[in-house]
């Protein structure tokens, strides 16, 4: 029987890979104007000493093969029948940056709002030292997106040099490789859009001792070269990036982005400053979700009853 669906109630999604905090689960989304959900990246690590190992255990069984998805099927899971996402944030802590890789490189990228990544990215270096460019590249398509206002991208990296440094970088030279790529892309004349929300240098409590920004694209230094600072991160340095970058997007509604002074007055179309999920993109595929599963069941019960009637004729 399949299940009739209601009118879906929009709302928007953060969804968390290692990175929850009391602060996220509870009094962080009461800040929001509009109804914000938090979900959580399954993670099951078991007896691996690895976190990544046991998140790319979660993408194999999350993943749509068919175009790269790692949000469909998470979505589906945790949330309600009657809710589809609106806008969908991203927040990574550590080993939890492995998933952010995965939503980066399949359809997932097209339909994410914002990413905030704490302390966790790194890159495989090939023998010249550099990033292997398909691990590199959708990070910088990102990137670029946000540099140019249409994404939100916030680094907030320490200063800790991976023990196999000479074989992955670190979160801080990662972040930079990726800010220099943007910046070499666009060139020092692009028209950069600058976050319409609020200023970072007016922001109260952001703690990072340096920052640098191309437009919504952000990277912020916190030192450090200690496991303690690494959980600083995670802990109050994540509350501050909440409360100065994310919130207030949101909070913003779904505008016009501020045109380029260049273009300004020509009749330009209006472009979202917010990306919003069209419907029907991570709702649930009843022939799939519902109808084929209930088919194969019936008919694995139904060939089991048909065997257990032959065999009981000779017993």
């Amino acid at each position: 029987m399949v299940r009739s669906r209601a009118v879906a109630r929009r709302v928007n999604v953060i969804v968390s890979a290692y990175a929850t905090t009391p602060f996220m689960s509870g009094p962080g989304l009461s800040m929001f104007d509009e109804e914000t959900v938090l979900v959580e990246v399954p993670f099951d690590q078991g007896n691996e000493p690895l976190a990544d190992k046991a998140f790319r255990r979660t993408i194999s069984k999350l993943k749509d093969w068919k175009d790269g998805s790692v949000l469909r099927s998470l979505l589906r899971q945790a949330l309600p029948d009657d809710v589809t996402p609106k806008s969908i944030a991203l927040i990574t802590f550590s080993a939890g940056t492995v998933f952010a890789k995965a939503v980066l490189e399949g359809a997932d990228a097209d339909y994410l709002d914002s990413l905030i990544v704490l302390d966790g990215l790194h890159f495989v270096r090939n023998w010249q030292g550099e990033p292997y460019p398909t691990e590199f590249n959708p990070w910088v398509n990102f990137a670029e997106r946000a540099a140019f206002d249409e994404r939100l991208l916030v680094f907030a990296d320490t200063d800790i040099v991976p023990y196999n440094f000479k074989e992955i970088t670190s979160t801080s030279e990662s972040t930079q490789l990726v800010m220099d790529a943007v910046s070499g892309r666009i060139g020092p004349s692009a028209p950069i859009k600058q976050p319409t929300y609020m200023g970072f240098g007016e922001a109260a409590g952001s703690g990072a001792l340096e920052w640098e920004s191309i437009g919504n694209l952000w990277h912020l230094e916190y030192g450090g070269t200690q496991g303690s600072d690494h959980i600083r991160v995670s802990r109050s340095a994540s509350e501050n990036i909440w409360r100065t970058f994310l919130v207030p997007r949101w909070n913003a509604g779904i505008t016009c982005r501020a045109p380029d002074l260049a273009v300004s007055g020509l009749g330009q179309t209006c472009e979202p400053n917010r990306v919003e999920v069209p419907e029907g993109v991570y709702e649930p595929n009843v022939l799939r979700d519902y109808v084929l599963p209930g088919a194969i069941a019936a008919g694995i019960l139904g060939g089991t009853y048909w065997v257990g009637t032959k065999l009981a004729r000779y017993l």
